[in-house]
């Protein structure tokens, strides 16, 4: 799915201190480099505490959550998400029922 325009990965670094997230970020470390549909964000400095986290109630990391176009939650199962084939398949739902997230 990297090349597909409709599918977009946000791996979001829940750690207080930006320089955490600019040093991880800068060696590659959790994230996914420089893909065209990656967008690596941080929750600094609020941390755990940041409203998207508390939204989508995350309390383990990591925790891979599918996200519709509405920013609903489509699949949070991390036994659906956490393998590359479940995980694929759950996307390729999403994207059939045209509720996953776009840029």
């Amino acid at each position: 799915f990297l090349s597909d325009t409709n599918v977009v990965f946000l791996p979001i670094c829940v750690d207080a201190k930006l320089s955490t997230f600019i040093n991880s970020a800068n060696r590659g470390v959790y994230t996914s480099g420089d893909k065209p549909n990656v967008i690596n964000l941080t929750t600094a400095p609020d941390g755990p505490m940041h409203d998207m986290i508390l939204k989508y109630k995350i309390v383990g990391y990591p925790q891979p959550v599918v996200i519709d176009r509405s920013g609903r939650i489509f699949n949070s199962s991390f036994e659906d998400l956490r393998f590359e084939k479940p995980l694929k398949m759950t996307i390729q739902r999403a994207l059939e029922a045209k509720r996953f997230a776009v840029r």
